[in-house]
């Protein structure tokens, strides 16, 4: 815009104020300790296992999880891992990773944007599981690397809103042993 015949002193502009709704406080979402996820050693064919765990605290309102990335990183194949699903307090969200690279990093993806999952105000338990088909010898950790890895809404306002805390969340490195297989003859089978 443009003002013709007014001094710098004499002039009052003022742009459209915005608010965030009537007064609201927006909700936080903080995870308040590091990773608890410790180094270990797993064998190769494990089911459901643990590669990522962190406890979420949840103030102010029930907020929505609307997406959730994890980057992967180690020596294992991108693929060593498979059916890793999202969980809330040790419940299933029913949700499947799909794997992506991005920057040169594997990523573990959660779309929950068709059905996000709610948490509740006070302390939950976000955890990835997966099964661990190969990867011998080799190495996985898993990771949120920035605030914007995980998108969570305030419904109440409509926005989104950064999680603070200590992040990275990293787990501790997982390292991957040679599976092994048993064979079993069963007595009473007759040849």
């Amino acid at each position: 815009y443009t003002v013709v015949g007014a001094s710098a002193a004499t002039v009052n502009l003022q742009g459209p104020t915005l608010t965030t709704g009537s007064g609201s406080t927006l909700a936080t979402v903080s995870f308040p300790s590091a990773n608890a996820t410790a180094a270990a050693t797993v064998n190769a064919g494990v089911s459901g296992y643990t590669v990522w765990s962190q406890a979420v605290q949840v103030n102010t309102r029930t907020v929505q999880l609307k997406a959730a990335n994890f980057r992967m990183v180690g020596s294992a194949p991108s693929d060593a891992l498979s059916n890793v699903k999202l969980y809330v307090d040790g419940v299933d969200t029913g949700r499947t990773a799909s794997l992506s690279m991005a920057n040169g990093s594997n990523y573990l993806m959660f779309d929950l944007m068709n059905s996000p999952v709610s948490l509740t105000t006070g302390s939950h338990t976000l955890e990835v599981r997966g099964n661990i088909e190969k990867g011998s010898n080799r190495t996985i950790q898993v990771s949120i690397q920035q605030a914007s890895d995980l998108m969570v809404l305030d419904p109440q306002v409509g926005v989104n809103i950064a999680i603070t805390g200590t992040i990275p969340s990293a787990a501790g490195t997982l390292s991957i042993n040679t599976g092994s297989a048993t064979a079993v003859l069963d007595p009473t089978f007759q040849a």
